[in-house]
């Protein structure tokens, strides 16, 4: 396999519709592998008449990526599958029960099956690497909780796992079938590796004046109003922004700029917040702006992301649904979260890493 370098091929893979449709034109012409890949994943033999459709609206749901559906001596089997090609920025809450339980309404008899295809899963999760956990974890763990009658029908699989299993097919493919399963791969491998990178969060047992120790400043006194917790193994600092007034929003803010301004800061590391972020941060202020009681926490937010911005060292990392988290680069020590600030109105500093 020619190799490439990964991150290039964005242009043609960072939208998930590219991989989802690769994988459809795939399936739709190759019914062996897609009986192949059941068998693999899910553990199921498939007979009768097979066929596989893109984007199964649900009415008021949503719409399913990929559904294979086959008829057998009047029994119906449909495998949902729903395809993530960012971990940490497109996941969706709630998301795997809502269109699992639409298509057990929709298909009275029969079964009902679910692959939700992504970069990580339990085999190969970032956060033995280092990294926090992406929400896609998240979401297919709590699925098979809310849906333990039909936890068994659900199946995690990743994108190191696809192209493992559809390695051994190489030699019945077109040669553009090949060439875009190559071009994927290396993509995937390549994102795989930045999202860990960007997402590291353990850095050792250090404090956080060791990464910014030209700031003489002690966090908890400057903010008397949050609170010291223990969490994943890391001593956070955390804030209710939702229950700060003004003038004590404005001191958050202000110690971030403080932090953000550190000598230690490699200003020349410019970043791009990409533009699932930025319009991420569109929706979530304007989610706020819909209720006047969160105007006073509008107003920190617009001005913490224009300040964002237009510093071109820090980088806006997140969608909303989740959260957020403020990435700087420091000089010889790498990137490192200056900050998270999560969706339900909490902001953590993280004082021990």
């Amino acid at each position: 396999m020619d190799q490439y370098e990964g991150l290039k091929l964005r242009p043609l893979f960072h939208s998930e519709i590219s991989s989802s449709f690769m994988l459809y034109e795939l399936f739709r012409n190759h019914k062996n592998i897609v009986m192949d890949f059941v068998d693999e994943f899910i553990g199921i033999k498939l007979a009768g008449t097979i066929s596989i459709n893109r984007e199964k609206s649900y009415k008021g749901k949503g719409s399913i990526d990929i559904i294979i559906n086959t008829r057998h001596e009047e029994v119906e089997t449909n495998i949902l599958i729903e395809v993530k090609v960012h971990d940490y920025a497109s996941a969706t809450p709630g998301q795997i029960k809502t269109y699992f339980e639409a298509a057990l309404e929709e298909q009275k008899h029969g079964d009902i099956y679910f692959i939700y295809l992504t970069q990580f899963n339990r085999n190969n999760e970032p956060s033995n690497l280092g990294a926090s956990l992406p929400g896609t974890i998240k979401e297919f763990d709590d699925a098979r909780n809310l849906l333990r009658k039909y936890k068994d029908n659900l199946r995690h699989v990743s994108w190191p796992e696809f192209h493992k299993f559809i390695n051994n097919y190489k030699d019945e493919l077109t040669l553009e079938e090949k060439l875009m399963i190559d071009l994927q791969e290396n993509w995937i491998r390549a994102e795989i590796d930045n999202d860990i990178k960007n997402n590291n969060i353990e850095v050792g047992d250090r404090d956080i004046l060791d990464y910014f120790d030209d700031i003489a400043i002690d966090v908890t006194k400057e903010l008397p109003f949050g609170a010291m917790l223990l969490k994943n193994r890391r001593t956070i600092f955390s804030i209710q922004l939702n229950m700060c007034s003004y003038e004590q929003l404005e001191k958050v803010l202000n110690i971030i700029k403080i932090f953000a301004s550190s000598s230690r800061v490699d200003t020349k590391s410019i970043k791009d917040t990409e533009d699932i972020t930025l319009n991420g941060a569109k929706e979530f202020l304007g989610s706020l702006s819909q209720d006047d009681t969160k105007w006073n926490l509008l107003s920190f937010y617009a001005r913490l992301f224009s300040y964002i911005h237009a510093t071109n060292y820090l980088l806006l990392h997140g969608t909303g649904s989740r959260g957020f988290s403020i990435k700087v680069t420091l000089k010889e020590k790498g990137t490192v979260s200056l900050c998270t600030i999560w969706a339900n109105g909490t902001l953590e500093f993280s004082l021990k890493r």
